[in-house]
């Protein structure tokens, strides 16, 4: 509406100018044929008086010479000439009397007006920046004769300078005002352009959906620990995108791109087909082996998340109760409260284990905890290589670990690399670990391969890894 709005004033005003153009032209020319009309009476005035010849008395040439010069008075003329066809002048209101001069070629403007006007008052025009000198070529008494009459510009052109003058500061004005309008209108549109990191994501998105349909994305596996006897809990699925041109890229680069996206359903489909399809596939081969996902706190957010997980596990005939769904501390908070807790109470309903992620990050508080359906807190992987050099953050852990038991949720550490921090997780009463001190994230059929060489339930020897 507003663009329309200011296209309608464009074309008004436009509209308007060229009116008012057309008018100046109009009132232009209708002075200007005013003024030769007076011009040429005035002529036959002067040629009364400068072809006399005797012919009429003196009184008859006062009498005309008065009229011409109340003409000339009142019409502001500025000067006469009059000669016959062969170049002699005859009369100049200048000079004040009749000429005796030879024959000479005529003026272009006379020559004009004597070529183009035979037989009637015709004229031929000079316009000139502060005047008009007009040749009219006329006859009388089977004689003809051409004048030159010098007019000043008609009465109505200096009128039309004034109201141009008005209509441009009007028009400057206007455009003035318009642009002070458009300002904000052009601000707002510039904001709203798509920037370079916006036509970036866009192209990558579209990459993504391509990449989904082709099974370039695809899930590593990172085994999970008890403390003790270091027996096989579980395995994390971990996405990686195998992109043809950039190798494998880890969830960092595209999975933020994703979040409140159009993909955001299709890639948690994905997801959740590939870890659960997984799973079954274990336990066919006789490793009961549970499976976490990590869902973004967007998917949890939606109203799809409850559909996408009965979907997957019904399409893989995993039971519920070996899929956990890790959802991020600052995201849980980022979500609304009241719907996060739905949907998490609607997803424990379905018999899936709740755990919250890099648990320290998100400052949440003891209350908000407590309303939540959860199972497990995951410490943060930060806080896990802080300990051996910051006992802060040691006590931090401690902290965590304590706050698992008082709501009776089992506790995991993330990032466990070395056997210093195992067995400090351990005096601490922490329930599981994973890391690169036990595994490397792997294929579903390495990780399969892996354990059955005997790796679920091995002696951990410091920096062992796959």
């Amino acid at each position: 509406m507003v663009l329309l709005a200011l296209l309608a004033l464009l074309i008004g005003a436009g509209g308007a100018f060229v009116a008012t153009s057309i008018a100046e032209d109009g009132m232009i020319e209708s002075g200007r044929s005013s003024a030769i009309h007076d011009g040429e009476l005035l002529a036959e005035v002067a040629f009364a008086g400068a072809i006399s010849d005797g012919r009429l008395s003196h009184a008859d040439v006062v009498a005309a010479e008065a009229q011409f010069s109340a003409a000339r008075s009142i019409l502001g003329l500025k000067g006469v000439l009059v000669w016959d066809p062969a170049g002699r002048l005859l009369f100049s209101d200048a000079a004040g009397h009749r000429s005796t001069s030879s024959s000479a070629p005529l003026p272009t403007l006379a020559r004009t007006a004597l070529r183009t006007n035979r037989g009637q008052a015709v004229v031929a025009n000079d316009q000139g920046i502060l005047d008009v000198r007009t040749a009219v070529a006329f006859g009388t008494s089977g004689r003809r004769f051409v004048a030159e009459i010098t007019l000043p510009r008609p009465a109505v052109e200096s009128q039309l300078d004034n109201v141009r003058e008005k209509l441009y500061l009007a028009v400057g004005i206007g455009a003035v005002l318009l642009f002070a309008a458009l300002v904000p209108l052009m601000t707002w549109m510039v904001q709203r352009l798509p920037t370079r990191q916006d036509r970036e994501r866009e192209r990558t998105l579209a990459r993504l959906d391509v990449a989904m349909d082709r099974d370039e994305l695809q899930l590593l596996f990172q085994p999970q620990f008890s403390i003790p006897p270091s027996t096989v809990l579980g395995a994390e699925a971990l996405v990686r995108w195998n992109h043809p041109e950039r190798g494998l890229l880890g969830p960092g680069v595209f999975v933020p791109l994703l979040e409140g996206s159009r993909l955001l359903d299709k890639f948690t489909d994905t997801v959740l087909e590939q870890a659960t399809a997984a799973c079954a596939h274990w336990r066919d081969e006789g490793l009961e082996l549970p499976v976490a996902v990590n869902i973004s706190a967007p998917a949890l957010a939606g109203d799809n998340v409850v559909d996408q997980v009965t979907r997957a596990l019904n399409s893989s005939g995993l039971p519920a109760a070996m899929l956990t769904l890790e959802v991020t501390e600052s995201g849980l908070m980022s979500a609304e409260g009241a719907n996060a807790a739905r949907r998490l109470a609607e997803l424990r309903e379905l018999g899936v284990t709740i755990s919250i992620d890099d648990f320290g990050t998100g400052y949440s508080s003891l209350g908000r905890l407590s309303l939540l359906p959860l199972d497990e807190l995951k410490i943060d992987r930060s806080f896990v290589a802080g300990m051996g050099s910051d006992q802060r953050t040691m006590r931090v852990v401690r902290s965590i670990i304590d706050l698992g038991r008082q709501l009776d949720l089992r506790i995991t550490a993330e990032g466990v690399e070395t056997r210093e921090e195992l067995e400090q997780l351990a005096r601490m009463g922490c329930d599981a670990v994973q890391g690169f001190l036990f595994a490397q994230p792997m294929t579903a059929h390495l990780l399969q391969q892996w354990l059955a060489a005997g790796n679920g339930r091995a002696e951990i020897a410091e920096g062992e890894t796959i």
